[in-house]
């Protein structure tokens, strides 16, 4: 157990997500920003053809509100939604106000839609009908943003089971891997986990997927083995001495400039401990607070070019 600091790691991560998930656009229409609903039959489109939504509906009274309605804006237009089956929408229309049984007093109401429930992946255990969440955390760009995030993946990612997952979900794990404000704990194992392990990993993900993605690995999946190799690379360990001791799963906390290799049990004590030792070092950055990037203003001379081209 030891931390490495490497400076590509990020890179190295990017590659990784684009050597793997070499899927094609996602399910649906592609997303771009937040989509104004004036109809109940907008709302069931953006179900039909996303597989995670996230509907508010705001009080146009309400100014207040105005500046939540610009926040959700800001974070609908974020790159990291973009064209993964992930859609945004909102409204100040009565009718829908009605249609959802919303009344003003209730505003701003946001509800999340997907197409799993918090045992993860497996396809066996998954919802007939779309998981319905609310959000009730602050109207905050960081908060409404890691809530969007974090809601929209499973728990516990399978790499092995990619094959068998929609291209919308393929996509957003590539999101996953790119993404630097989160940290990830890949669990590098041969052949299917024992179920007690799974279920821990499942209550470790959910414990910390503010700020961690767990992510396993099935070492024997020739595509996923890849995806193992590079990891054990960049955490500086030889694989030949690692197969040797694949009796039980390793796994490597991953950040954008560190790595943290745990070789211990799978049980909440030694792998909370671990944890936090892991953001105590400064966990390569990842921090789970999201920041917004404004756009900025163009300058006198931009605005003075783009008036003469008119």
């Amino acid at each position: 157990m030891f931390i490495l600091r490497t400076l590509p790691l990020a890179a190295v991560m990017a590659w990784i997500s684009l050597t793997y998930f070499s899927v094609d656009a996602a399910e649906g229409k592609v997303h771009t920003g937040v989509v104004n609903m004036q109809f109940a039959a907008d709302a069931k489109d953006l179900l039909k053809d996303n597989e995670v939504a996230l509907i508010v509906l705001f009080d146009p009274d309400n100014a207040e509100q105005k500046k939540m309605r610009t926040i959700l804006r800001r974070v609908g237009q974020s790159e990291e939604f973009e064209g993964v089956g992930v859609a945004v929408a909102d409204s100040t229309e009565q009718r829908l106000l009605e249609h959802f049984q919303v009344t003003k007093e209730m505003t701003p109401f946001a509800r999340l839609y997907r197409p799993f429930d918090a045992n993860g992946d497996r396809p066996d255990q998954q919802p007939q009908k779309p998981v319905i969440l609310t959000y009730d955390g602050p109207w905050e760009y960081s908060a409404l943003k890691s809530f969007l995030y974090k809601e929209s993946l499973p728990p516990v990612l399978r790499l092995g089971a990619m094959d068998k997952t929609t291209p919308a979900l393929a996509a957003r794990t590539f999101m996953s891997f790119r993404q630097e404000t989160i940290s990830k704990f890949m669990v590098l194992h041969h052949g299917p986990l024992a179920q007690e392990t799974y279920d821990e990993l499942l209550a470790y993900g959910l414990k910390h997927r503010d700020v961690l993605s767990v992510i396993c690995v099935d070492m024997s999946l020739d595509r996923a083995k890849e995806i193992g190799h590079n990891l054990l690379h960049m955490s500086g360990l030889e694989r030949d001495a690692v197969h040797a001791k694949m009796e039980r799963p390793l796994s490597i906390f991953v950040g954008s400039s560190a790595t943290l290799v745990y070789d211990g049990f799978y049980e909440a004590e030694p792998l909370d401990w671990f944890f936090n030792d892991w953001m105590e070092q400064g966990a390569g950055g990842c921090s789970g607070t999201w920041k917004d990037k404004k756009k900025g203003k163009k300058s006198k001379k931009k605005r003075k070019a783009a008036k003469k081209e008119l």
